[in-house]
């Protein structure tokens, strides 16, 4: 079993918590920027922080930002012909969400000693004119309490445990996913759980801990599993994808894992699941649009993080 990572850098991985009024404006977008690599990232990291940052820098131009942060990496960008100086914008400090990407290529040249990424990206923003719902999510390692064991560099090691506190002020509806960010494979059906034919109901001002059976409701403790950390490589990377509305939803047709040992029998007769439920990579993108351009008030929470061997 392989999933759940690192997110790359505080103030650029995502953690979108936005809410969205119905005459909300949403605009097509392309943005060309260049990319100066961190001599201290990988590959994967420097190719995932590039987009991130031409992803920011569309939405910022489209529909301006609220905050500045300048004591980041600086880029130049170019975005319609225009060209303007790139400091690195929260993604909470802009007033937009990226909702769709229709084309991105990453191409890297070597200019006097140093490594630039040259990005151009193509997709679709959506203007933020209300304020945001105070979601809290937190995801942990090991252990269940959310202050104690909050995964705070997103950095997991295989054989690590995976659990996600999170916290609503509204009473709603939610599914997690978790994607590969360096390969075209499955995303994995997190939430709701196995056997759930609906979507996971989420009462407000009320903790939940995730994938932790003891810390479940008691109808549903029986379809709890945890889940522990694996890797393919020295250090993978995945996004976590959780999505809650106020209003119910459908989940993704997720299928079970195409590997033939996906389930065994424990001593006691239960059935034990090696891999999530999965979906198409890109059939799992296409949903996200559309669910998010149907309903308004879908909020859409990311995080990049990594597990090393």
């Amino acid at each position: 079993m392989k999933r759940i990572a690192i997110l790359l850098n505080a103030i650029i991985m995502v953690c979108t918590v936005l809410a969205t009024p119905r005459n909300a404006k949403v605009k097509t977008v392309t943005a060309n920027c260049e990319y100066i690599v961190n001599p201290k990232e990988t590959h994967e990291e420097s190719i995932l922080n590039a987009l991130e940052q031409a992803k920011i820098m569309a939405i910022a131009d489209a529909f301006g930002s609220t905050m500045n942060i300048t004591n980041f990496t600086s880029l130049s960008a170019h975005n319609d012909m225009n060209s303007s100086r790139f400091n690195s914008f929260a993604m909470s400090d802009v007033n937009g969400e990226w909702i769709e990407t229709i084309n991105e290529e990453v191409t890297p040249v070597f200019e006097k000693g140093m490594t630039i990424l040259k990005v151009i990206i193509k997709g679709k923003v959506r203007e933020i004119v209300a304020n945001p719902i105070d979601l809290d999510m937190v995801i942990m390692a090991n252990g269940t309490n959310p202050k104690q064991n909050h995964v705070r560099d997103n950095r997991f090691s295989v054989g690590d445990y995976f659990y996600v506190y999170f916290m609503s002020p509204v009473s709603g509806y939610m599914t997690m996913y978790l994607e590969d960010c360096t390969s075209d494979e499955k995303v994995q059906a997190l939430l709701p759980y196995r056997g759930m034919e609906r979507v996971m109901k989420i009462e407000a001002d009320k903790p939940y801990i995730f994938f932790s059976r003891p810390d479940a409701s008691p109808d549903i403790q029986h379809l709890v599993g945890r889940i522990k950390m694996n890797a393919r490589n020295e250090i993978d990377y995945n996004r976590l994808y959780v999505m809650f509305s106020p209003n119910e939803f459908t989940k993704a047709l997720d299928k079970e894992n195409e590997l033939l040992d996906t389930s065994f029998e424990d001593k006691f007769g239960n059935t034990i699941y090696r891999l999530p439920r999965e979906i198409d990579k890109k059939a799992f993108q296409k949903l996200l649009t559309k669910t998010r351009l149907k309903d308004p008030d879908m909020q859409l929470l990311t995080t990049i993080f990594s597990i090393e061997n």
